[in-house]
Parts: C-alpha cells; structure tokens; sequence
C-alpha cells in the first residue's frame, strides 16, 4: 500500500519552509486531514490554498483529493493490519518473514504505481530509441541492475554498455556525440552518480537519472525517472530493487514499442 505518511518523512528534508508548515501538520494530524478542506488545512498550518495543493503535487499526487484518498486508504490499513514492516531475524518465525517480506515488496508496487511519472517514462524511452551509444552507470548493488537492464537492451540496441567507476566512463566518452546517452542508476543519494554527471556536464551527450534522490541527482541530470520504496530496516535494497526493476522492465518494453522490434514472441 503506497504511503503518504512516509513518502512526506523521507523527503521531509528537501521541503521548503511553507512545505515544512504543511509536512508536519499533515504528520502530526493525519486522522484530521482526510476530513478537512484545502482551506481548512491552509489555516491551520499557517498557509496557503495554493501552498497546500502544490505540496500535494510535490508528492507526486494530482491533488489534495487524491492526498486525502491515498492517506485514508493507509489510515485504514493500518487498523486493519497493523504488522509490523520491520524484520526481525532473532524473533520473527519464518512464516512471518516471509509474511513481511511480501507485504512489503506489494507496498512497493503499489507506491510506485501512484508515484511514478507515465510522462518521465515515455521522455526517457524516446531518449533511449534515438541514442547511437548508451553507457549505464551504477555502483554496488545497482551495478548488477544495470547489468540485467544491458542484457535486455541489447535485444534491440546494439551499443550498449556499463560501468561503475569515473575512469572507465571518461574512456567510454572519449569522443563524445550529442548521440550519446549516460543514464544513472541509484538508491538515494549517492555521491559516485553527482561526479559522473558532474563529469559529462560538457559533453554534448544527454543524461539521464533513475532514482529516488529528489534532490541532487534530479538537479544535475537532464531528464529524470523517481521511483520509491518502503522504508524498512533491512539494507538489502529489496524494495529498492522492486522499484527500479519495475522502472527499466517498462522503459525496455517502451523503447522496444518504439523500435517496432516484438520481444514478446
């Protein structure tokens, strides 16, 4: 189930002061929100009409009405299955693991089919049909996603390749076109992804990021894919994954539309 309550906490931090106003209103006061109007959420936490309903938007909602919708939806699960999304391998049998495990990768589903851009998927598939050389770049576990997204890219691409260190990427654009296409793949902010783009920023080739870094990443890359994830204590990135994985299966079915090449036969 997507989270309106976790969504405004993880990126409490990149709010502006009047969305800060709005964050902790909403945080502090969830169950009296889903019954009041933009009006009333305006004066009570001291802002605006228009203030209100554009942080709606910075959520990646349509508005204030689906703001509403999507937080009674997680007030009621929460009555009605208050487990736990944290796994806890000394005291939690096996069944409830896998209990978790599961509930927490559809949570994942269902967030990023709300928050997820259609528009910023079809721009970056358009990128990907008319670039001549793509070069992936990721770090860590997100060097591995990269390198299950070339394999399906090379279907229908025939340049395509990964790296995930600054030196083997200023060697891949040793001559670069405005041809070119450098996308990045990361799990929130990761300081390698702002070098490379920081690197590239004078070549004449586009970027583009898939993350959930809403704030460097975003601002340094041309074109942008969010996703989202649960908040749960693992480190393994498994919601993370989810996310991203959903993200590039639909870019790679997108651009393969747009190659008229089947790879579904």
């Amino acid at each position: 189930m997507f989270s309106v309550l976790e969504l405004i906490r993880r990126r409490y931090e990149t709010f502006t002061p009047v969305e800060l106003k709005i964050a902790d209103y909403i945080l502090n006061h969830p169950e009296k929100v889903i019954e009041m109007t933009v009006q009333e959420i305006s004066k009570e936490s001291g802002t605006s009409d228009a203030a209100v309903i554009r942080f709606s938007k910075r959520l990646g909602l349509t508005g204030i009405k689906s703001l509403k919708i999507e937080l009674t939806k997680e007030l009621q699960e929460l009555d009605t299955h208050p487990l736990s999304r944290n796994i806890n391998l000394s005291k939690d049998k096996e069944s409830m693991i896998f209990q978790k495990v599961f509930q927490n990768s559809l949570r994942a589903l269902h967030s990023n089919e709300t928050l997820v851009d259609r528009k910023e998927l079809i721009e970056a598939a358009v990128l990907i049909n008319k670039a001549e050389r793509i070069v992936l770049f990721g770090t860590g576990e997100c060097q591995f996603i990269c390198l299950d997204f070339q394999n399906k890219l090379l279907e229908i691409h025939p340049s395509v390749y990964v790296v995930n260190d600054l030196t083997t990427l200023r060697h891949r654009f040793k001559t670069p076109t405005s041809k070119d296409l450098l996308i990045t793949v990361s799990t929130d902010y990761n300081p390698e992804i702002v070098k490379a783009l920081r690197l590239v920023n004078d070549y004449p080739i586009k970027t583009l990021a898939i993350t959930n870094d809403l704030n460097q990443i975003k601002a340094k890359s041309d074109y942008t894919i969010s996703f989202t994830e649960e908040e749960t204590n693992t480190e393994l990135m498994m919601t993370s994954r989810i996310g991203l994985f959903m993200v590039l299966d639909i870019l790679f079915l997108y651009t393969s539309k747009y190659k008229n090449i089947n790879v579904l036969k």
